[in-house]
Parts: C-alpha cells; structure tokens; sequence
C-alpha cells in the first residue's frame, strides 16, 4: 500500500507539472496522515484500492484548490478536472465490480470454512459430510503415494539443474532418468497432464505410504551420483539433471 501511495504521488507531479514541494506537502499531510494497514486478502486489497481511488479524487481536489488559493493560473500548472474525474470514475467502476465478486467468493469461502465444518445429529456435533470427505482422501492420499522416475524417451539434450558451469542442458541417452520424485496425486495430480518436457515418461517405481515415497525418492537421488549412466560422464553429477536439490 506505501509503494502504491508513492507511485500515486508520482503520478501526479508526471501529469501536471505544479511545483514539486507543492504536491509532496499535501500528499504526505493528507495521504499519508492517518492511513491503516489490513492484511493482504484478495478482499481487503480490493478495498484498500477502493479507499485509494477516493482518495486520489480529494488529493486532485486540493491540489486545485491550492493552485487557486496562491493565484497559479497558468495553463501548464493547471489540473484537468474532467479529465481526472472521468479516469477515476471509470475505474472506481471496475473496482466495484471487483469488490463485488470478491465480496461474494470471500463470504462463501468463510460460511463454508467457520459455520459448515460440523453439523448437530442426536445433539451432538459431528463433522459435516463434505469434512469427512476431505479427511478421508488426504489420509488415503498418504497411504496411497509412489515413488516415481521421469525418464527420457528419446535421446537429445534435456534441461540441467545441475551441470557445471552453468551449463543449461544436458544430453541424455533413452532410457536415461532425468528426475526422482514422490507425489501423493500421481501424475495428473503432480503434473496437471504437463510434464516438464514432451520427451519425458512418467515411470512409477516404487508404492507405498507418503513417508516411504519421499525416503525412497531421497535414497534414490543420492544415489545417483553413482550410477553407471552418469559416471560415463566426463564430469558426473551429483544428483540427476531435473531435482534442483536433494529434496
């Protein structure tokens, strides 16, 4: 919100050319005065943009007004009214609409989140269905991951992570693994159907609980240092071309 006053304050000394200390004198004593910070949900940023557009309105308001108070009439130094208010109507418009829409998801994300998570069944309170159902696949979830390879399909160069001297691709034979990786959601749910390259195969090579996956991924990505494929190398790797870290 500060860096946003700023750029507002900048605005302003760009557009209409009045004296410099003119403009930073009443920004700072009725901007700035008295200004309170919310958190930063989409719904307050929304609201505080609001309050923003406002107050952009009074600060053209006095900055006319104090043009006329010390005689400036110069056209160079005069601000255009009209032009201003028809440029913050329109998007004190837009922001509305905005509010709107943020008003109505952030309502229904707080009933859903404070007032639906338990429901009264023999006048006890017990977990609403849609709870029960989130807690029950996260638990299947955990139980239920894999241990998995991304392999190349076809033999070119592949990004690198890892290579010396910052050496942005990599050649890779097929058959050749490019990453290590565990996931709880497979690869749709990993990789929403994408994979880092087209070339690449998703290769499951390990199931288990969520905890044996991510060991297994680790033991395997340390490892691989030594794997005969990469120490063919002339300067092997310390972890495959595609995991940025030990992780």
């Amino acid at each position: 919100m500060l860096s946003q006053c700023f750029s507002m304050k900048d605005r302003v000394v760009n557009l209409y050319p009045i004296k410099s200390k003119i403009i930073t004198d009443l920004f700072y004593n009725n901007y700035l005065k008295n200004q309170y910070f919310y958190t930063s949900s989409l719904f307050h940023c929304l609201q505080k943009g609001l309050v923003s557009v406002f107050r952009f309105n009074h600060l053209c308001m006095l900055l006319n007004h104090h043009r006329k108070k010390i005689g400036d009439d110069s056209e160079s130094e005069a601000i255009n009214s009209d032009k201003v208010s028809k440029s913050n109507y329109t998007v004190l418009l837009i922001f509305l609409f905005l509010l709107g829409i943020a008003g109505a998801v952030y309502l229904s994300k707080e009933r859903k989140n404070e007032k639906d998570f338990y429901e009264i069944s023999d006048g006890q309170p017990v977990l609403a269905p849609w709870r029960k159902e989130k807690l029950q696949r996260e638990l299947e979830e955990i139980d239920d991951a894999v241990q998995y390879a991304l392999v190349a399909t076809a033999a070119g160069r592949y990004p690198c992570y890892n290579c010396p001297g910052s050496q942005p691709t990599i050649w890779l034979e097929i058959g050749h693994t490019w990453k290590y990786g565990a996931t709880r959601k497979g690869e749709v749910g990993r990789y929403r159907g994408q994979l880092p390259d087209q070339r690449l195969l998703f290769v499951i090579q390990f199931r288990g609980t969520y905890s044996d996956c991510l060991k297994m991924g680790k033991r395997k990505i340390y490892e691989y240092g030594i794997l005969p494929e990469n120490q063919a190398r002339a300067i092997p790797l310390i972890r495959p071309p595609g995991n940025k870290n030990d992780g």
